[in-house]
């Protein structure tokens, strides 16, 4: 799983996409921002779906870690942030 340093999100047309300069678009929340850092342990991860689509986060040490995919269980994307650059960006 990918370390990104440089997460990045921004919100268009109510939707939020988090992206990074060195791997492009990650993964996107098609219904708009959640309410704060979405967060979650291993054992109980932070978990939302969406038609065609769903994404897990959990922390785990100093890290965030994401999975992103459709709601046929497939990941499509996977990357972890550091756990204080992921509260940065959704604070």
């Amino acid at each position: 799983m990918p370390a990104v340093l440089d997460l990045q999100r921004v919100v268009r047309h109510g939707t939020t996409l988090l992206s990074s300069d060195r791997y492009g678009p990650l993964a996107s929340y098609p219904w708009g921002p959640p309410d704060g850092a979405p967060t979650g342990t291993r054992e109980c991860p932070w978990c939302d779906v969406d038609q065609g689509w769903q994404q897990l986060v959990f922390q785990e040490g100093d890290w965030t870690h994401v999975l992103d995919g459709g709601d046929d269980g497939l990941v499509t994307a996977a990357f972890r942030v550091p756990t204080a650059t992921w509260r940065a960006i959704w604070a």
